[in-house]
């Protein structure tokens, strides 16, 4: 079984042990006889079960939080040769057709696993632009909203006057 499969590596596991035995150890702490309506029991007010026991359980859930926060440094994860597996019969499909993303989505749990890390064409990768063609990019776009938005303005103020006309139109005939 792969480690990148467990949240927590071996160690968090170890400490997430001791720190539910230190949770135990201070309830046990805890522990001891009561007091009755027949006899008075002045140990329920002992240091041990008032202060040492709650600290130690306190101690215990502190160090639970840590060993679920805990990652080892020098933890890496390292992936196992996968077991060759026959690839699933994808439906056939014309040369001529486009590729859909589920045709894609297929092919590539059909792909073989060391297909998946592989790096990505060049066609894929980003382009790196110079700081003068970020800006000319950038430039670009913003002209490209501000002319969709002039589109917009013409657009409502052609409606808001064919609105006036009629309103005009209207009062005339009245």
């Amino acid at each position: 079984m792969n480690k990148r499969n467990f949240a927590f590596g071996r160690m968090n596991f170890i400490l997430l042990a001791v720190g539910m035995l230190v949770v135990i150890i201070g309830f046990i702490l805890m522990g001891g006889d009561a007091s009755t309506d027949e006899a008075y029991n002045p140990d329920i007010f002992s240091a041990r079960r008032t202060k040492v026991a709650p600290i130690v359980c306190l101690i215990g859930f502190l160090s639970m939080v840590y060993a679920v926060v805990y990652k080892a440094k020098n933890e890496t994860f390292t992936e196992e040769e996968p077991e060759e597996e026959e690839p699933v019969a994808a439906e056939q499909q014309p040369a001529d057709a486009p590729a859909t993303s589920l045709n894609a989505s297929k092919e590539a749990l059909n792909a073989p696993k060391s297909d998946l890390n592989a790096p990505k064409p060049a066609a894929d990768a980003p382009k790196t632009l110079t700081p003068e063609e970020e800006m000319a990019e950038r430039t670009r776009k913003v002209e490209e909203r501000l002319e969709a938005l002039r589109k917009l303005s013409a657009q409502a103020r052609a409606a808001r006057e064919a609105r006036e006309a009629k309103a005009k139109e209207a009062n005339e005939q009245a």
